[in-house]
């Protein structure tokens, strides 16, 4: 390899480090509900409920919508054609939702975050 390829190589290398430590950094010693609850209060996320409708409204976060995980995918594409906009999603463990992220990232959604279970968001909501 000559040193022009090097030097080319470098400058891409320092470029990505330049642009991935800020965004490493901001999330840096947070909990996914607090980087949940980041992106609620500063990027009004759209907040999905994926429970059941029972555990909805036993409780759920202000300003959530229910979608339970059974019909997610055929449901979110209608009421949430926007695929750019930012999703936190939760349920009562974090495990639905997982499942329901894998989901929404295969319908090509791209900013989706599960913020965990219900109990986890409420423990980690800002003051």
């Amino acid at each position: 390899m000559n040193n022009l390829n090097k030097l080319v190589f470098t400058g891409i290398g320092v470029l990505l480090i330049g642009i991935a430590f800020p965004i490493f950094a901001q999330n840096q010693g947070k909990n996914r509900a607090q980087i949940a609850w980041d992106l609620i209060n500063q990027k009004k996320a759209l907040i999905i409920d994926v429970r059941t409708e029972e555990e909805f409204r036993s409780g759920h976060i202000q300003g959530a919508v229910n979608i339970p995980l059974q019909i997610i995918k055929k449901e979110i594409q209608k009421a949430y054609p926007d695929k750019n906009v930012p999703i936190v999603l939760y349920c009562r463990s974090g495990n639905r939702s997982q499942q329901a992220y894998e989901i929404l990232k295969e319908l090509g959604y791209k900013q989706i975050h599960n913020g965990g279970g219900y109990e986890e968001l409420l423990a980690n909501k800002p003051r």
